[in-house]
């Protein structure tokens, strides 16, 4: 029998004669290889032709190993055992000696491949950080909480971690050390941050609008009655229901009612979009294959994740079948930001015009005074008392010229002043007339900052003003 790596070669020969099978073979062989590594078996028989071959693992036949070699070609820790092969002519069969094959582990220090993530949730919401690292032998895991190991019911040796429902105290540094008998190592250190939860809330739209409906009997309102007994209808297979609200709002949840008759009508699919100035539009999730099993019945939608805080919300819905769309009623859950105003500690900005152009009238609570600056690009920078959650501001235009307008900018936050972070940008922003407030809220709460920065760009010209800044928010 022969074994080989690509540099060692040890041969056993099996004999047979002519009318008889008889076995002469070398001393049995021991060889030991690092995983990965290929070996071949090989054997040579003398004797009447032909002969068959028939491989062994442990005294077991090896499936498909039946030719005078057996390779394989990448060894695993699996494959130390004892070989032999049974070779057989018409003569009778003859068994090799043993072939001992033992395959040790590569040893490789661990090494982090991809690093775990910072997350921000919503109490309650689960939390998840994962890491990919690679070594041999085998790798463990620990996770640290502000440099400590994690024990007790949330101890978790994996790859990765799990918080199924998180708590404000669980608002935290994390990090794992990967170790295995070479070594270990730590990974960088991310944060967890978990809000405040919301509370969820049967929400009340101020207004609410179709595209169309087939008469006031089976009109808009009556899919915000509270009563099953009554429908919206559409004579129109494609179509969609608008639900405005008078402050900004976060939705979680929705449910919808189907109507006493024609199931062919019911949504069959729509998609769910949200909006604060009713034009530009942001998906928040489509559903598709819809059915209802039932009349008058009310099925809960949840949200994998609760919305940004959005004042309008639209449903683009097709039905099930044909050319009318309908249902009973549509519930909305959620909460309303409350947010409170952000009073600034101090303020500054690029430049201003005068005195009585200066960055305190940003501030002034007053529309007829306005902050200018002689430039098309300016900037303006608050620092807060204590950091702060920001989720909407408003911006005033001023009684002169709209060419001073903002009509683009990007507000970024900070808690050194140095390193800043982009929270969102706008552009193409218009004010329809001289010292109109208009209410910006953003998409998503902005992480916690102590200071907020706008970079202005003009609508025309070189004079940059605003009349008024107001901040909201929690701090």
């Amino acid at each position: 029998m022969q074994l080989a790596t690509s540099r060692i070669i040890h041969s056993l020969l099996v004999f047979v004669s002519v009318g008889s099978l008889f076995s002469n073979s070398l001393t049995a062989s021991v060889l030991t290889v690092t995983a990965g590594q290929p070996v071949q078996f090989s054997v040579s028989a003398q004797g009447s032709q032909p002969f068959t071959y028939q491989w062994r693992k442990n005294g077991a036949a090896i499936s498909a190993a039946t030719q005078a070699t057996y390779a394989i070609p990448a060894t695993t820790v699996d494959d130390s055992a004892t070989y032999t092969v049974v070779v057989t002519n018409s003569a009778g069969s003859a068994l090799s000696d043993n072939a001992a094959l033992t395959v040790n582990l590569v040893i490789v220090a661990p090494q982090i491949t991809n690093q775990p993530v910072s997350l921000t949730v919503t109490a309650g919401q689960p939390a998840t950080f994962s890491i990919t690292a690679s070594g041999m032998p085998t790798l463990t895991y620990q996770w640290l909480r502000n440099g400590a190991a994690i024990t007790g019911n949330l101890s978790n040796t994996s790859a990765t971690f799990t918080i199924a429902a998180t708590a404000g105290t669980d608002t935290a540094s994390y990090s794992a050390v990967v170790s295995n008998t070479a070594g270990a190592v730590t990974s960088n250190i991310v944060t967890l941050t978990v809000n405040a939860a919301y509370s969820l809330v049967d929400l009340t739209p101020q207004s609410y609008s179709a595209r169309g409906q087939a008469s006031t009997a089976q009109g808009i309102a009556n899919l915000f009655d509270g009563q099953s007994s009554t429908k919206w209808v559409d004579r129109r297979a494609t179509t969609w229901v608008k639900v405005v609200f008078a402050s900004p709002t976060v939705l979680e949840a929705y449910a919808l009612t189907s109507a006493n008759d024609s199931p062919e009508r019911d949504p069959g699919s729509w998609t769910l979009s949200g909006s604060n100035n009713g034009t530009t539009w942001t998906a928040i999730e489509t559903r598709t294959s819809q059915s209802w099993n039932t009349r008058l019945l009310t099925r809960d939608f949840i949200l994998a994740a609760p919305t940004g805080a959005y004042t309008q919300f639209r449903f683009d819905l097709k039905a099930t079948f044909g050319s009318i769309t309908q249902f009973a009623d549509l519930e909305l859950f959620g909460n309303s930001v409350v947010s409170i105003p952000l009073p600034p500690l101090t303020y500054s900005s690029r430049s201003q015009s005068s005195t009585s152009l200066g960055i305190a009238k940003l501030f002034d609570g007053r529309t007829n005074t306005s902050w200018a600056d002689l430039s098309g690009t300016s900037w303006v920078k608050i620092s807060l008392n204590s950091p702060a959650v920001l989720r909407r501001y408003t911006l005033t235009s001023s009684s002169d010229a709209a060419t001073g307008d903002p009509a683009s900018w990007t507000l970024s936050g900070s808690n050194d002043g140095t390193t800043w972070t982009v929270i969102e940008t706008r552009t193409g922003q218009t004010w329809s007339s001289r010292r109109l407030t208009r209410d910006f809220v953003l998409a998503t709460a902005s992480a916690r900052f102590t200071q907020l920065r706008f970079d202005f760009k003009a609508t025309s010209g070189t004079i940059t003003e605003v009349a008024e800044l107001q901040l909201f928010g929690e701090p």
